[in-house]
């Protein structure tokens, strides 16, 4: 094998190798975004039930302890989400009419 065939065979392997690598990496942050679009929607949503135990709270007068209880039961009880029951709370002041 000649000096140039060797040469080449060796960037050959090089660029074999950083394409692998460019791939990996990219898989990673394809996954990173995701992970990251998660959180920004958790994010929101607790914003969302924070509010609502607040609305609770000022109206009845309880801890938030005890408007998050109110709010988990309403969930269970409705079968619905409770970002959803916390929109609701949110939009209407109230629990009535779940």
């Amino acid at each position: 094998m000649t000096l140039e065939q060797t040469q080449a065979d060796a960037a050959v392997e090089r660029f074999v190798s950083e394409r692998d690598l460019l791939t990996e990496c990219q898989g990673e942050l394809q996954f990173v975004n995701e992970e990251l679009e998660h959180l920004r929607a958790a994010l929101v949503s607790a914003r969302r039930i924070g509010a609502a135990i607040g609305i609770l709270m000022g109206q009845r007068h309880i801890s938030d302890d005890a408007a998050f209880a109110l709010l988990s039961d309403a969930s269970q009880r409705t079968n619905r989400k409770l970002r959803h029951v916390a929109d609701y709370v949110r939009r209407t002041g109230t629990l009535d009419g779940l």
